[in-house]
């Protein structure tokens, strides 16, 4: 059923792109046969996304073209944060690219002060463009879609000494980290794939020098390899080792935006070392970070 739910939802939005493109495009309408491969191609994908995320084709066209693919409200927050829940939709949700961008958002007209503060371009005219989108948002929900020539980041507020937990009931991690994490598990959630992207606005007073504490469950293989990134500019190689603190210090932007990538280049899944079946690429159990 869930894998069928995946399947339309492809074929929806193929259809859609197809259409569009063959109207611009009178060559395309002889090749029909091209036109339902692609059709069929998501069925066989879909056998392998488990409910709760987006198929690869759904991820292509909500990185490339998201005003095409316009799942259900439920299917949408359910695939985004990867939960199952078809009975709550806590506005606004916003899909995250590879890169880090927003793509497409959900949200009501009363989300838009929190997408207004938390949404920023370092472009000015990138700003004022999704303002008017905005701003036109509606009492009942509805999609932004954002065009791949446009980057915005989203920051959500912290305050220096916060606890971001990664496990347990208070688990607000999805809320500072765009990228990079794996599903909750009992103490800890893992790094999945070789990139972590922590993004955070600073509310407290700034100061010269924060520390990032990371507080980890388990190293995977025992060492891991760390390459940090902060906004772009502050390169650190670290390595972190099981049993052992992990932290690093940093300079804060003026602006209070912090963006930190963390790069697991070791990161291997247990399928390929003969452990298991898990083909997830791990790196660093985290149980929590704390910015101060």
């Amino acid at each position: 059923m869930n894998n069928r739910f995946n399947y339309i939802g492809n074929v929806i939005a193929i259809s859609k792109f197809y259409m569009e493109f063959q109207g611009k495009n009178q060559k395309t309408k002889n090749i029909p046969f091209f036109f339902i491969v692609l059709l069929f191609l998501p069925s066989v994908l879909a056998q392998r996304v488990p409910y709760t995320y987006f198929t690869p084709i759904a991820r292509f066209f909500l990185d490339n073209i998201p005003s095409v693919y316009n799942p259900l409200f439920s299917t949408f927050y359910n695939r985004t944060v990867h939960v199952d829940d078809d009975y709550h939709l806590p506005t606004p949700i916003c899909y995250v690219d590879n890169t880090g961008a927003v793509r497409k958002i959900l949200a009501t007209k009363n989300d838009s002060p929190n997408l207004n503060s938390k949404l920023f371009s370092q472009k000015d005219a990138e700003n004022n463009w999704l303002k008017n989108k905005i701003n036109s948002l509606k009492n009942k929900p509805g999609y932004i879609s954002i065009p791949s020539k446009y980057t915005f980041l989203l920051f959500n507020y912290y305050n220096l000494g916060e606890q971001i937990l990664f496990y347990g009931t208070h688990n607000n991690s999805k809320s500072f980290i765009e990228k990079g994490l794996s599903g909750q598990e009992e103490n800890f959630t893992w790094t999945e794939g070789n990139h972590l992207i922590v993004q955070a606005a600073l509310e407290a007073e700034k100061k010269n020098q924060l520390t990032a504490y990371f507080d980890l469950a388990a190293v995977f293989t025992g060492q891991q390899n760390v390459n940090v990134t902060i906004n772009e500019s502050q390169k650190l190689h670290l390595l972190a080792s099981q049993g052992e603190s992990f932290k690093f210090d940093f300079t804060p932007p003026e602006d209070g935006k912090v963006r930190i990538e963390m790069e697991f280049p070791d990161a291997k899944s247990p399928s390929e070392l003969g452990m298991s079946g898990d083909t997830r690429k791990l790196a660093l159990a985290i149980k929590s970070l704390v910015i101060q």
